[in-house]
Protein backbone atom coordinates (compact mmCIF):
# COMPACT_ATOMS: atom_id res chain seq x y z
CA UNK A 1 0.00 0.00 0.00
CA UNK A 2 1.57 3.26 -1.14
CA UNK A 3 1.09 6.25 1.16
CA UNK A 4 -0.59 9.56 0.45
CA UNK A 5 2.42 11.32 1.99
CA UNK A 6 5.90 10.30 2.93
CA UNK A 7 8.07 8.02 0.83
CA UNK A 8 8.28 4.24 0.70
CA UNK A 9 11.48 2.69 -0.64
CA UNK A 10 11.00 -0.63 -2.37
CA UNK A 11 14.15 -2.53 -3.36
CA UNK A 12 14.35 -5.04 -6.16
CA UNK A 13 12.53 -5.90 -9.36
CA UNK A 14 9.01 -5.57 -7.93
CA UNK A 15 7.37 -5.06 -11.29
CA UNK A 16 8.73 -8.32 -12.68
CA UNK A 17 8.04 -10.75 -9.84
CA UNK A 18 4.27 -10.55 -9.44
CA UNK A 19 4.07 -7.87 -6.74
CA UNK A 20 1.10 -5.51 -6.80
CA UNK A 21 1.25 -1.84 -5.80
CA UNK A 22 -1.90 -0.66 -4.03
CA UNK A 23 -2.41 2.95 -5.08
CA UNK A 24 -5.87 3.39 -3.55
CA UNK A 25 -4.75 5.17 -0.35
CA UNK A 26 -2.55 7.58 -2.28
CA UNK A 27 -5.22 8.33 -4.91
CA UNK A 28 -7.92 8.78 -2.25
CA UNK A 29 -5.96 11.80 -1.00
CA UNK A 30 -6.25 13.52 -4.40
CA UNK A 31 -9.05 15.13 -6.37
CA UNK A 32 -8.97 12.24 -8.90
CA UNK A 33 -12.50 11.41 -10.08
CA UNK A 34 -11.85 7.70 -10.71
CA UNK A 35 -11.61 8.01 -14.48
CA UNK A 36 -8.73 5.83 -15.74
CA UNK A 37 -7.90 8.27 -18.55
CA UNK A 38 -7.19 10.99 -15.94
CA UNK A 39 -4.63 9.00 -13.89
CA UNK A 40 -1.64 10.56 -15.66
CA UNK A 41 -2.61 13.92 -14.14
CA UNK A 42 -2.34 12.46 -10.61
CA UNK A 43 0.51 9.96 -10.95
CA UNK A 44 3.80 10.17 -12.78
CA UNK A 45 7.03 8.21 -12.88
CA UNK A 46 10.54 9.64 -13.02
CA UNK A 47 13.62 7.55 -13.68
CA UNK A 48 17.18 7.95 -12.46
CA UNK A 49 20.06 5.86 -11.20
CA UNK A 50 18.65 2.49 -12.27
CA UNK A 51 15.38 3.02 -10.43
CA UNK A 52 12.11 4.87 -10.61
CA UNK A 53 10.15 7.24 -8.39
CA UNK A 54 6.37 7.39 -8.22
CA UNK A 55 5.12 10.96 -7.91
CA UNK A 56 1.65 11.85 -6.61
CA UNK A 57 0.04 15.10 -7.84
CA UNK A 58 -2.80 15.79 -5.34
CA UNK A 59 -4.70 18.31 -7.46
CA UNK A 60 -3.81 16.91 -10.87
CA UNK A 61 -1.37 19.72 -11.50
CA UNK A 62 2.35 20.04 -11.99
CA UNK A 63 3.27 20.07 -8.29
CA UNK A 64 3.72 16.66 -6.72
CA UNK A 65 5.77 14.68 -4.25
CA UNK A 66 7.51 11.33 -4.39
CA UNK A 67 5.50 8.67 -2.54
CA UNK A 68 7.65 5.67 -3.50
CA UNK A 69 11.08 4.91 -4.83
CA UNK A 70 11.58 1.65 -6.70
CA UNK A 71 15.28 1.04 -6.15
CA UNK A 72 17.08 -1.27 -8.61
CA UNK A 73 13.89 -1.68 -10.64
CA UNK A 74 15.24 -0.23 -13.88
CA UNK A 75 13.51 2.50 -15.82
CA UNK A 76 9.71 2.36 -15.66
CA UNK A 77 6.74 4.07 -17.26
CA UNK A 78 3.38 4.99 -15.81
CA UNK A 79 1.76 2.41 -18.11
CA UNK A 80 3.99 -0.35 -16.70
CA UNK A 81 3.32 0.80 -13.15
CA UNK A 82 -0.44 0.73 -13.67
CA UNK A 83 -0.27 -2.82 -15.03
CA UNK A 84 0.93 -3.79 -11.55
CA UNK A 85 -1.26 -1.43 -9.58
CA UNK A 86 -4.64 -1.36 -7.89
CA UNK A 87 -6.41 1.95 -8.30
Amino acid sequence: VLPASGTDTIVGPVLTNGDVLDLRTALASTSWNGMENMLSKYLSVTNSGGGASIVLHPTGGITGSVIATLSHSGAQTLATLLQHGIT
